[in-house]
């Protein structure tokens, strides 16, 4: 296990291939004339010397092992049905990529996939129960639209699970002076209802917490895979799991994958956000964050084995000099260690 994490943390090291940057909305459009801020995945202009740097990475850094976590108490299981609804969106809005100046994304839509796999295939969730909204399907509307149904028919003993993945918005400082405009924080970046090709719409914390108000169950666990990702706390309440990518005051969250650059042998086949990919595909689906080896991996051993990770990525790019600040935050008011 500490073998693979200090190899999980080097690896991570070549990720810095994709850093992300903040982006506002083209003048004129509907969302910068609002004062909203885009906040989207990006890699950096500058990749020289990329080799260099990962190898003094390993030289200097190679030996640093983070200790695991405590083994905490597993709480209850669920005792009735457990759904879930996953996002992701690689298309938005306009023709270009992130690479070319524009909004769309490469491996969100591989997020969805992930979750749905590990949520079937090791915590055994019935496939029907899992609702995925991709591209053009996740308008704001279809998103509010699957909560609510789902808040008809989820009993007090169930389980949800609800993650995103993709771009998130925020009111500008710089046309909001010190306000959070009518308590929105940050929102996740989708389709308009009228899948508007112009401009996105934005489903603000206010409005997702409002849906989630009053579902029977207290047992929800929600991922947030994107920029300020940390604005989402609000949905925390007793019972409840929020794990989100980065912190929502100036929290960047990044995606890798061979679309930014040329394959490295040594990443395996992370075509992933970042935090999905360790959180998500090694910690819960290929078990490695089982950090007291009884071959049960909760939420909890999984963020605290993606959390060291990211962070040491992150101090690491800020040393030098280039923009990251993922370092993933999760506030947990379930009883004990949930097991999915």
């Amino acid at each position: 296990m500490k073998k693979f994490l200090l190899t999980s943390l080097v690896i991570a090291m070549v990720l810095m291939a994709v850093l992300p940057s903040v982006a506002y909305a083209k003048p004129g459009d509907d969302l910068s004339n609002n004062g909203i801020e885009i906040l989207k995945k990006n890699p950096p202009k500058d990749l020289k010397n990329l080799g260099q740097q990962i190898k003094d990475f390993v030289a200097s850094h190679g030996k640093k092992q983070y200790p695991p976590p405590t083994p905490g108490v597993i709480g209850p299981s669920a005792k009735g049905e457990r759904y879930a609804i996953v996002i992701g969106i690689n298309d938005y809005p306009g023709p270009d990529s992130v690479l070319t100046g524009g909004l769309d994304l490469f491996y969100a839509v591989n997020d969805t996939q992930a979750v749905s796999d590990m949520l079937v295939g090791v915590a055994g969730y019935k496939p029907q129960n899992i609702i995925v909204l991709t591209d053009r399907n996740a308008t704001k509307s279809a998103i509010l639209n699957q909560i609510a149904a789902l808040k008809k028919k989820v009993k007090s003993n169930d389980e949800v699970v609800f993650y995103f993945s993709g771009h998130s918005a925020k009111y500008s400082d710089k046309v909001v002076p010190n306000c959070v405009h009518y308590g929105d924080k940050v929102g996740m970046l989708v389709w308009a209802n009228d899948l508007n090709e112009s401009n996105p719409a934005v489903l603000w914390d206010r409005e997702l917490k409002a849906a989630f108000d009053g579902f029977k169950t207290d047992r929800i666990i929600f991922g947030f895979d994107c920029c300020y990702a940390g604005g989402f706390n609000e949905l925390a309440s007793p019972g409840r799991i929020v794990v989100m990518a980065a912190d929502g005051k100036d929290g960047i969250s990044a995606e890798y994958g061979p679309a930014y650059g040329p394959e490295i042998p040594e990443l395996g086949p992370c075509q992933d956000g970042l935090f999905t990919y360790f959180f998500v595909v090694l910690g819960l689906t290929y078990g490695m964050a089982d950090s007291n080896g009884d071959g049960i991996v909760t939420v909890e051993e999984s963020f605290n084995f993606t959390q060291p990770i990211l962070t040491g990525l992150t101090q690491q790019a800020q040393a030098m000099g280039q923009m990251m600040d993922e370092i993933p935050i999760m506030i947990d008011l379930f009883w004990g260690e949930l097991k999915l």
